[in-house]
């Protein structure tokens, strides 16, 4: 069975209620209709029971319709309302419509506007019925975007989403995608977290910043990141960025991200992103740790080889391995005669024959001799004298370079350990550490070489002194022996006596 319709009729003259109900009573619409003379009835109604829609007049005892269409909305009366204003009061009846109500209807003298409350009411109620459902949903769209907006403020991870200015043809070639994802690519949206990452306090200050001033395309990590990107149809799971904060600190985000395509075109992109920098820093420093271990062991154990220079050159190799370069070089005084050189060289590498003669040393070598510095060299074409040596150095193939000095007990120099690479290189101080290390170890050997070296010699001298001794002692005994016989011969004694 349907429902009457309940209808607040706020009307102070009893004429026009009369008619208005006559009106009602006539037309298609099944209602019921409250009357009140006053707002403040008006009121006290609606705060007690429920009405389909109230209805309006503008000249009330107490107040004017104005006044009571601001205390309904002021209460919060959820209720569709209709406002009755007299011929020549519109402006009135529009800014009652400012105000909230439906519609409204202007009162004639010859009482048309009658003929029209029903569907004028009609309309009220089904656009009313609208702005609820409208106003429900905004609610819980609302309602659903504060949970979002919760969830986003308080993950853990960085969540953000970038935005291409036009759309970004997915059938472009790679090349060409990757381009105009930088050309045109803006961060839109972000949580507060993804914010601090870079070291800014909120989203606000990060927001509206180029993808290209985050996700540098100068590093090529992060070109292959979007070729990945590409690859996996839009939809990468555990890629790795290599990106700046605020202070130009580089940090390693792990990545998960889907691209959003509409009519064939990338249009923007949603992801998360972890910082697994500490991550990162810990897994390299085991490596190297353990890099560092089986090169020095390595050496260690090549320095056991009983020939000096095969048990260097075996030495060489290993660190030149272990530490991937093209070439490493030890110089060394092993005796007083001449500098020993021993390098070991990647295949197909220039041997160090090539480069400035031992005996010429550089400033950095000579830097090394005689403050006992290490030398670091990431690019030698930014030294002042490079143009000087430039043919030299590019038919080394050398652009970086080490040099460390292998110091003894006594803490005096007994050689230096070159370590050279054919690319920019920048010297790590695990780097360093390494090759002070193995030269330490170098610096031993040569120690002990010198030290056999000079035993050898004493040796040698002893043994000459010996032969020199002994062929004395034995000329003596002869002389002894022919003085003797000339004296016998002399017919006198023998002067001298000799034990054979």
């Amino acid at each position: 069975m349907k429902k009457k319709l309940k209808i607040l009729f706020v009307e102070d003259i009893k004429h026009d209620y009369i008619a208005m109900n006559r009106a009602l009573d006539k037309s298609e619409l099944d209602c019921k209709i409250l009357w009140v003379k006053q707002g403040k009835d008006a009121i006290q109604h609606l705060c007690s029971a429920s009405f389909d829609i109230v209805l309006i007049d503008y000249k009330l005892p107490d107040e004017n319709g104005l006044e009571l269409l601001k205390e309904i909305k002021k209460n919060k009366l959820n209720v569709p309302v209709v406002f009755v204003a007299a011929s020549g009061n519109e402006s009135i009846a529009a800014e009652a419509i400012k105000l909230g109500a439906q519609d409204y209807i202007v009162k004639d003298p010859l009482g048309r506007y009658l003929e029209i409350i029903p569907d004028v009411i009609k309309k009220a109620l089904t656009q009313w019925k609208i702005e609820q459902k409208q106003k429900i949903s905004a609610e819980k769209l609302k309602r659903s975007e504060e949970r979002y907006r919760a969830f986003i403020q308080s993950s853990s991870e960085g969540i953000w989403c970038f935005e291409s200015a036009e759309p970004i043809p997915i059938d472009l070639d790679e090349d060409e995608i990757i381009e105009q994802i930088y050309a045109t690519g803006t961060l839109v949206e972000c949580n507060n977290m993804m914010a601090q990452m870079y070291g800014f306090k909120k989203r606000e200050d990060i927001i509206g910043t180029k993808l290209e001033n985050l996700l540098v395309p100068t590093d090529k990590r992060n070109i292959e990141y979007l070729k990945n990107f590409i690859h996996s149809d839009f939809r990468l799971i555990d890629g790795e960025s290599h990106e700046p904060d605020i202070k130009g600190i580089i940090h390693v985000y792990l990545n998960n991200l889907i691209g959003i395509i509409e009519n064939g075109s990338l249009i923007r992109c949603w992801g998360t992103q972890r910082d697994i920098t500490l991550l990162k820093n810990i897994e390299k420093s085991l490596k190297q740790e353990l890099r560092n271990r089986k090169i020095l062991q390595d050496v260690v154990l090549s320095l056991l080889e009983p020939d000096f220079k095969k048990a260097i050159l075996i030495a060489l190799k290993a660190i030149r391995i272990g530490l991937n370069l093209p070439r490493v070089v030890f110089r060394a005084k092993v005796d007083s005669k001449k500098d020993w050189q021993i390098s070991d060289e990647r295949e197909n590498f220039p041997g160090i024959e090539s480069l400035i003669p031992i005996t010429k040393r550089g400033e950095d070598t000579k830097a090394t001799y005689e403050k006992k510095e290490i030398s670091v060299v990431n690019d030698v074409r930014e030294k002042y004298w490079y143009e000087k040596y430039k043919e030299k150095w590019q038919k080394a193939k050398l652009i970086a370079y080490l040099i460390i000095p292998c110091i003894n007990s006594n803490g005096n120099i007994n050689g230096v350990l070159y370590l050279h690479d054919d690319k920019v290189h920048n010297w790590s101080q695990d780097d360093i550490n390494i090759g002070k290390a193995v030269a330490t170890e170098f610096s031993a050997v040569v120690e002990r070489k010198q030290i056999e070296e000079a035993l050898k010699k004493k040796n040698e001298e002893l043994e000459a002194f010996n032969k020199l001794a002994i062929g004395r002692e034995l000329r003596m005994i002869e002389l002894k022996k022919e003085v003797n016989e000339l004296l016998e011969k002399l017919g006198k004694e023998a002067k001298y006596k000799v034990v054979e």
